[in-house]
């Protein structure tokens, strides 16, 4: 057996076990962007507000008719800010909306928890 075919023979089990033992590392805490809310659009949108209001948040952008409001929050651990995108989809046959929430920082996406505290923050606010 030539050389060539011991390094392919080598290689081949090699990369299999490589590959085998790849895995996607799994948070804790899974980034929710969306939820769905038993309340009408008027209603979601003043509780987004509030949830503004309690996180000490200071508004972007705030509009109403495309249903996207921006603003910041002091980021305490990196003392710089973190950007949240929230954007409500009224689903008129339901009476429902959907709210879906992008946090990010000047250098990429924000991985924390904060999500999750939003979401429960407005479900509070929506008495749910």
């Amino acid at each position: 057996m030539n050389m060539a075919k011991k390094i392919f023979y080598f290689f081949i089990p090699l990369i299999f076990i490589v590959i085998g033992c790849a895995h996607i590392p799994k948070s804790e805490y899974p980034v929710e962007i969306g939820k769905l809310f038993n309340a009408s659009f008027d209603k979601t949108w003043n509780a987004v507000s509030e949830v503004v209001k309690m996180s000490k948040g200071v508004i972007i952008t705030n509009d109403k008719s495309s249903g996207l409001v921006t603003y910041t929050i002091p980021d305490k651990e990196s003392e710089s800010k973190i950007y949240m995108n929230v954007y409500l989809k009224s689903n008129s046959n339901a009476n429902t909306t959907t709210v879906f929430l992008f946090p990010k920082t000047r250098t990429g996406p924000y991985l924390k928890e904060i999500d999750r505290d939003f979401f429960e923050k407005l479900k509070t606010i929506l008495g749910g």
